[in-house]
């Protein structure tokens, strides 16, 4: 009760009502009454709060609506938001920001509304760009719709967060261990968790094991999002989840020679598998056991104890575990400075690219470290290579996995307030929304187009783990590719395309004692799945055939 009476306070302030989790406050649910649910998960929904808070404020939504009143509800429940688009009759929000699934709501007349004219064809609010362009790119591929695999984009939600994956590390263990510069290449992280190995009494744990994960396998699953692309190239990868294949002439066909070998006899699951079978192996005792049984708080608090060197997360890390931190502070517990790092480049790259000017991974290596210091010289400290291949690796160095396109803002048809709620998402893409969304979690960030590390005083303000983040994005070194959610490809959705079979496994089955299922064993069960026949089905079902 206390807790409700405080964020009903909290909400009078900012001059709106408010519905908390499990309340029954009756809202009023005309055309200037605006309700907004937020999922209440790694991002928490203070965000969503001060943004609205921060709409109410502006002239032009003032001028526009006078009458204007907020409320708001949030709660942790993942599939909250697909219920109440399942069931619009019981449905008053005008508003829902969820995951998990909203995405699957597009479709002509279906219960969410198209938001390509009123939203994306906009122009951002005070701003001169369109909505459309202010949004990263690859996020905009993530976002598109297609009702059939011959039909136009269409653009029914937006992405509520950035969601950028990558290696969590604690430099302190690193330099204990003699980790002196952060791994750019598989085999350079894959040498940092053998030194680790070699000096349990610096690694954290008396076993010196470097990585740790949770029973929750998906954040560790990621890496092979992005480790297949790096290799195959981001225009293979796309064509893969259109089922269309090129052959070595440049002829284009839908076959299921997709998940045929490269004339190296290779292909990029492979390789990506490869990497996991050698870092998560269990004889080699990189992996802790504890990642199997312990859920991913404890796995973080553990990581912020200073016990392991790496953990794959995302963004949301620092804002997820700020009570975390500050408990421990409290009770006098040394607290990491935990950071994050961009996922290293499969080092199999240099076997596969066009002129094969790198010769072996420490040219690799100092090519990448080049790069990251911003130099776009052919030849440098131990490397020298051609521009074809200097543009390959630099495309593999800047793919990024991101689960923002899976978090998704959405406007159910049944609104009444339609009208606000469109103008609440154009407004989000503002550089006034993107430092307020960045205040609120502590440095993550939305995926709109802004230079927060040389225009915002906050910048300067968050912690190391953020600050190294958005360097990597936005200081202009990368084009940053975050690779888009393909589950809205028809092929994917309507086909059931996959590149694996059991993909879900392969941190479970790479990390077992006594494992003997290879990366081929993988490969081979999937090409068998998607036989001649499977695959014209897949086709035929996604308007292909």
């Amino acid at each position: 009760m206390k807790k409700i009476m405080a964020l009903g306070l909290s909400a009078l302030l900012v001059g709106s009502a408010v519905c908390a989790s499990g309340c029954s406050k009756k809202v009023a649910n005309g055309d200037q009454d605006l309700e907004v649910y937020i999922v209440n998960k790694g991002y928490g929904y203070q965000w969503c709060v001060d943004l609205l808070d921060l709409f109410k404020q502006q002239d032009w939504v003032k001028e526009k609506y006078p009458n204007l009143n907020i409320s708001y509800t949030y709660n942790d429940n993942r599939t909250f938001a697909q219920s109440k688009l399942s069931a619009p009759k019981n449905n008053t929000f005008d508003l829902l920001f969820g995951i998990d699934g909203l995405q699957g709501a597009a479709a002509k007349n279906g219960p969410i509304l198209d938001l390509t004219e009123v939203v994306y064809n906009q122009k951002v609010p005070g701003e001169d760009i369109l909505f459309k362009d202010k949004l990263d790119a690859s996020y905009m591929e993530g976002c598109a719709y297609y009702e059939t695999a011959k039909s136009p984009a269409q653009y029914y939600f937006i992405p509520w967060a950035g969601g950028m994956s990558g290696f969590c590390y604690n430099k302190a263990i690193l330099d204990a261990c003699g980790v002196t510069e952060l791994p750019v290449t598989t085999d350079e992280f894959i040498e940092a968790c053998a030194k680790i190995k070699a000096n349990p009494s610096a690694s954290g744990n008396e076993n010196g094991y470097s990585i740790i994960q949770s029973s929750e396998a998906g954040y560790f699953n990621d890496l092979f999002w992005i480790l297949w692309p790096q290799y195959d190239g981001i225009e293979k990868w796309k064509n893969f989840y259109s089922g269309l294949y090129v052959d070595e002439y440049g002829a284009t066909s839908y076959s299921n020679k997709i998940f045929d070998d490269n004339a190296l006899g290779t292909n990029g699951r492979v390789e990506a598998l490869k990497v996991f079978e050698q870092i998560l192996d269990y004889d080699k005792g990189y992996l802790s056991p504890n990642s199997h049984t312990d859920n991913f708080m404890v796995s973080q608090t553990n990581m912020l104890s200073g016990k392991y060197a790496f953990h794959v997360n995302g963004d949301w890390f620092d804002n997820e575990m700020a009570k975390t931190r500050a408990d421990m502070k409290t009770a006098g517990q040394a607290v990491s400075d935990i950071r994050m790092m961009n996922i290293p480049v499969i080092s199999a790259l240099k076997d596969v690219l066009p002129d094969l000017s790198v010769e072996n991974d420490n040219e690799l290596r100092a090519l990448i470290k080049a790069m990251d210091a911003g130099s776009t010289a052919l030849s440098g400290t131990g490397y020298e290579v051609t521009q074809d291949d200097f543009d390959r690796v630099k495309e593999a160095r800047s793919i990024v996995y991101s689960i923002g396109a899976g978090h998704a803002g959405v406007i159910p048809t049944v609104s009444t307030a339609q009208s606000v709620a469109i103008d609440f998402l154009r407004f989000m893409a503002t550089d006034i929304a993107f430092e307020g969304y960045a205040k609120a979690t502590g440095g993550s960030t939305l995926p709109f187009k802004y230079e927060f590390s040389k225009e915002s005083s906050l910048y300067s303000q968050l912690t190391p783990f953020h600050q190294d983040r958005l360097l990597y994005l936005s200081d202009g070194r990368y084009d940053i590719y975050t690779l888009p959610d393909m589950d809205n490809k028809p092929m994917v959705r309507y086909g059931g395309l996959v590149p694996l079979t059991n993909y879900k496994d392969i941190y479970s089955t790479f990390s077992a004692s006594g494992n003997t299922k290879t990366p081929k064993d993988f490969n081979d069960e999937t090409k068998a799945n998607w036989n001649d026949g499977a695959f014209k089905l897949a086709m035929e079902l996604a308007g292909l055939a």
